[in-house]
C-alpha cells in the first residue's frame, strides 16, 4: 500500500513523450483509415459491423432495435445510436472515435506501466499499443473491440490504483468501471473472482478484514448497479432474468462440442440461423431454456466425452496463446493487401508472426521475472488468465485476443527494458537465461498451428457480406456486382443463390429470379432456406399449390425454421385462407414472439377470419414486450374500428393512438390514418376531419396515391358524422 503522496505521484499525466505517444496512437490509425480506402470495410460495414449498424440506427430512429432481450452487449450499439443520432450516420465519425478510444487505450497502457513498473517501461507499453497491428485494423471497424479494450484496460488500472492505495470511494469506481466494461462484453465478469481473492491475499499481512468486506461490497454494488438497467430490459422484454445477453449458450456450444470444427467455420446467415434454432426442435422457445439448452449439450458433450474436449480446450488454448492472428468473419491477413500500414505492422511466416509472436514470448518472460511478491502485479496476470480463459472456453478469434495486449505488452516493454539495465550492468548470467527462455517460448508461440477457419475463402466471404449489406440498404446495382465477384471466385452457396434471386426480383426480372431460386434448391436440396426462396417466387408468380408445398417441405425440413411458418401464412393469406394463415403465423410467433412482422401478420389474419378476441389478445401481449409503433397503431385500429362492441373501446384506442405517434415521433400518414379513427370511434368527428386532412396530405405527398384515395373516403365518413366500422386496414 502507498501513501496519498505516493499515490498522488504514481497519478502523474505529466510529460510530453506521454502526450506524443498518446496522439501517435491517433495519427497512425487516422492515416490507415485515409490510406486504405480501398478496403471495402472501411466504408461498408459487413457481417458483424452491419448488424451493429442496423441496431444502432433502429436506436436512433426510436425503434424496437432488439426484439426482445439483449442479443449482443448493449454499450457499444447505443453509443453507436447516440453518435448517429447526433452526428449522422457517417461511417469515418465512428471510426474517428474509435481513434480516439485507441488513443485513450495507449494512455492507460501507459499509466498502468507506471503503476505496475516505471514510466520508462509505460512509456514503451504505450509505444506498442499505439503500433500494435491488430489493434489498429480492428479500430477502422464499426465493431465493439476499440470499446472493449479501452473499457478493460480502465478496469486494471483502477483495479491496480484501488490496490495501491484502498478507499471505498476507489474501490465504488472499480465496481462502476467493471459494471460498464460488461455492458460492453461480459467476459470481464470472470476477472471479478480473481479481484476478490487478490484483495483478499493483499489484505491478509494488515489483518484489515472488516475494512476489506467494505471495499470488496462497495465495488460489487457499484457494479450491479451498472448491469441492472441490462437485465430489468431482458425481465421486461422476456420475462426472465437474463443478466445482459442471452446468447452465452450458443457461443459456448459452438465451441464445444463433437463437430465444433464445423460449427466454428459456419458463417453469419442460414446456416448460423440452422443452429440458433436448433432449440426449437425439443419445444424450447423461450430465451432462458434455449440458453439452457446449449450449455446443457455442452456438459453432456464433456460427461460422455471428456477426452475430446479436454482436447479441444487444449487447442483452442494453443490458438489463443499462438502468433496467428485467428480470423472469425474477416481475415486481418487477407486485408493486409489493401493498407501499406497493415502490411508493415502485421504479417505471418511460416514460423514467425508479428507482432503478437514477438510481443509474447517477452512478455511471459517478464511475468515469470517480476511478479514475485508483487500482489498488483499478480493480479495483473490473474486478469490475463481470466480473459484468455474466458475466451478458450468459448472458441478463439483475433478481436477477442485484444484486452490482454495493453498488459502483455507492460510485461513485455519490462522485460526488454530490464534486460537492457542488465546488460548495461553487466550481468550475462541472468541476460542468457532470460534469452533462453524467451526462444523456448518464442518457438512454440510461433510454430504453426491449424485454425478452423483455414480453409475458408475469405475473399467470397467479404463480398458475399458486402452484397448482404447492399441488399439491406437497397443497393441492389452494388449488391449484384458483389455476388458477381462471389460467383467469379466459384464460391456456390445457397446465401448466394437465394441472393441472386432476390436482386434479380427487385430488379424486375422475375425469370431470372426463379432460376437462381431453382438454383439453390438443385444446389442444397436438403436447405430449408432454399425452399422458402423458391415458394416466394412461385407466390410471386400465383403459383400457390407450388409455393405451399415447397413451405410445408421447408418446414419438414426444420420444424422450428419461424421464416417457413411465416412464408406459408403469407401464402394462405393470399389464398384467403385466414384460419389456416391464422395457424401458420401463429407457429413464427410461437418460434420467435418478438418479431414485428410476424405478429402483425398473425393479427391480421386472425382479423380477416373474424377472430376478434384473438387478435385482440395477440396484439395487446405482443405490445408488451415490444417497444413497436406499428405494433400499437395495429391495436389502436382494432379498438377504433372492431365491430364487435365487446372488443371494440374508443377511449383505449385514442391512448394506444396517442402513444404510437409519440414513440414514433414525426407522425406517419397511416398512423394519422389510425388516429382519426380512434377520434371518430369516440365521435369527435371534427378532429377527425382534421387529423384524416393531414393523412390524405401526407400520403399524396410521398406518392401513395392509392392510399390517399382510401384515406379520402374515410374522411367523407368522418364528414357526414359516421365511423369506421372496419378492422381490416
Amino acid at each position: 500500500m502507498l501513501s496519498m503522496d505516493e499515490c498522488r505521484s504514481k497519478h502523474s499525466l505529466g510529460g510530453p513523450i506521454l502526450w506524443a505517444v498518446v496522439a501517435a496512437a491517433a495519427a497512425i490509425r487516422i492515416m490507415y483509415l485515409l490510406g486504405g480506402r480501398a478496403d471495402p470495410t472501411l466504408t461498408h460495414p459487413i457481417i458483424d459491423a452491419a448488424e451493429y449498424q442496423r441496431i444502432a440506427m433502429a436506436i436512433a430512429q426510436g425503434n424496437d432495435a432488439w426484439g426482445g432481450p439483449f442479443s449482443r452487449p448493449p454499450l457499444f450499439p447505443h453509443l453507436l445510436a447516440g453518435s448517429y443520432a447526433l452526428l449522422g450516420t457517417n461511417i469515418f465519425v465512428i471510426q474517428f472515435l474509435n481513434a480516439v478510444l485507441a488513443s485513450g487505450t495507449c494512455l492507460l497502457t501507459i499509466l498502468l506501466g507506471q503503476e505496475l513498473f516505471d514510466r520508462t517501461t509505460g512509456l514503451t507499453a504505450g509505444g506498442i499499443v499505439a503500433l500494435y497491428g491488430p489493434m489498429i485494423f480492428f479500430d477502422g471497424q464499426v465493431l465493439a473491440s476499440s470499446l472493449v479494450v479501452f473499457a478493460f484496460t480502465l478496469v486494471l488500472l483502477l483495479t491496480v490504483r484501488a490496490m495501491h492505495c484502498p478507499t471505498v470511494t476507489s474501490w465504488l469506481w472499480v465496481g462502476l468501471a467493471m459494471g460498464v466494461a460488461a455492458l460492453a462484453r461480459p467476459n470481464i465478469l470472470l476477472f471479478a473472482p480473481v479481484v476478490i481473492v487478490g484483495v483478499i491475499v493483499a489484505a491478509r499481512p494488515r489483518r484489515s478484514w472488516g475494512t476489506t468486506a467494505l471495499h470488496l461490497l462497495a465495488g460489487g454494488l457499484a457494479m450491479m448497479l451498472m448491469i441492472a438497467p441490462a437485465t430489468l430490459h431482458n425481465y421486461r422484454r422476456n420475462g426472465e432474468f437474463i443478466l445482459i445477453t442471452d446468447s452465452g449458450g450458443l457461443n459456448l456450444f459452438l465451441g464445444n462440442n463433437l463437430h465444433s470444427l464445423a460449427t466454428l467455420a459456419v458463417r453469419p446467415g442460414y446456416s448460423w440461423e440452422h443452429i440458433r434454432r436448433m432449440p426449437h426442435s425439443d419445444g424450447l422457445i423461450s430465451r432462458k431454456k434455449a440458453e439452457r439448452f446449449f450449455v446443457n449439450r455442452v456438459s453432456q458433450y464433456a460427461k460422455t466425452n471428456p477426452g475430446d474436449f479436454g482436447k479441444q480446450i487444449a487447442r483452442k488454448a494453443r490458438l489463443f496463446f499462438n502468433a496467428t492472428e485467428v480470423p472469425r468473419n474477416v481475415s486481418p491477413y487477407f486485408h493486409r493487401k489493401f493498407s501499406s500500414i497493415l502490411s508493415i505492422l502485421m504479417w505471418r511466416t511460416k514460423f514467425f508472426g508479428f507482432p503478437f509472436g514477438l510481443i509474447a514470448p517477452l512478455a511471459l518472460v517478464g511475468v515469470v521475472m517480476s511478479c514475485h511478491n508483487r500482489p498488483d502485479r499478480a493480479i495483473t496476470c490473474g486478469y490475463i488468465i481470466a480473459c484468455a480463459a474466458s475466451v478458450i472456453l468459448f472458441f478463439n478469434a483475433s478481436r477477442y485476443r485484444l484486452p490482454i495486449i495493453p498488459p502483455l505488452t507492460i510485461f513485455a516493454a519490462w522485460a526488454a527494458v530490464d534486460t537492457y539495465r542488465r546488460i548495461r550492468d553487466k550481468m550475462p548470467v541472468r541476460i542468457g537465461r532470460r534469452m533462453i527462455g524467451g526462444i523456448i517460448i518464442g518457438f512454440l508461440i510461433n510454430a504453426p498451428a491449424a485454425t478452423p477457419y483455414d480453409k475458408i475463402n475469405f475473399e467470397a466471404a467479404l463480398f458475399q457480406g458486402l452484397a448482404n449489406e447492399a441488399m439491406w440498404v437497397g443497393d441492389l446495382d452494388r449488391a449484384g456486382e458483389s455476388l458477381d465477384r462471389v460467383v467469379k471466385l466459384n464460391a456456390n452457396s445457397v446465401e448466394l443463390f437465394c441472393g441472386l434471386s432476390y436482386v434479380a426480383r427487385q430488379q424486375g426480372q422475375p425469370l431470372k429470379a426463379m432460376a437462381h431460386a431453382r438454383e439453390a434448391v438443385r444446389y442444397a436440396p436438403e436447405s430449408p432456406d432454399a425452399r422458402i426462396y423458391l415458394a416466394s417466387e412461385l407466390a410471386v408468380r400465383k403459383d400457390f399449390n407450388g409455393a405451399e408445398a415447397e413451405s410445408r417441405l421447408a418446414i419438414e425440413l426444420d420444424p422450428g425454421h419461424d421464416i417457413a411458418h411465416s412464408t406459408l401464412g403469407m401464402i394462405l393469406f393470399g389464398q384467403h385462407r385466414f384460419s389456416a394463415a391464422a395457424d401458420a403465423y401463429g407457429r413464427a410467433v410461437h418460434f420467435q414472439p418478438a418479431r414485428e412482422d410476424y405478429q402483425l401478420g398473425w393479427g391480421r389474419s386472425l382479423i380477416a377470419d373474424g377472430q376478434y378476441a384473438e387478435a385482440e389478445s395477440a396484439y395487446s401481449e405482443a405490445r408488451w414486450h415490444m417497444e413497436s409503433p406499428r405494433m400499437i397503431d395495429a391495436l389502436a385500429w382494432l379498438l377504433a374500428t372492431c365491430p364487435d362492441p365487446a372488443i371494440r373501446d374508443p377511449k383505449r384506442a385514442l391512448a394506444l393512438s396517442g402513444e404510437s405517434m409519440i414513440l414514433l415521433g414525426t407522425p406517419s400518414s397511416d398512423h394519422l390514418d389510425t388516429r382519426a379513427a380512434a377520434m371518430a370511434s369516440a365521435a369527435r368527428f371534427d378532429e377527425a376531419v382534421a387529423i384524416a386532412t393531414r393523412a390524405v396530405t401526407l400520403a399524396r405527398s410521398s406518392g401513395r396515391l392509392d392510399l390517399a384515395t382510401v384515406m379520402n373516403a374515410r374522411r367523407n365518413r368522418y364528414r357526414a358524422g359516421k365511423d369506421i366500422r372496419d378492422p381490416r386496414k
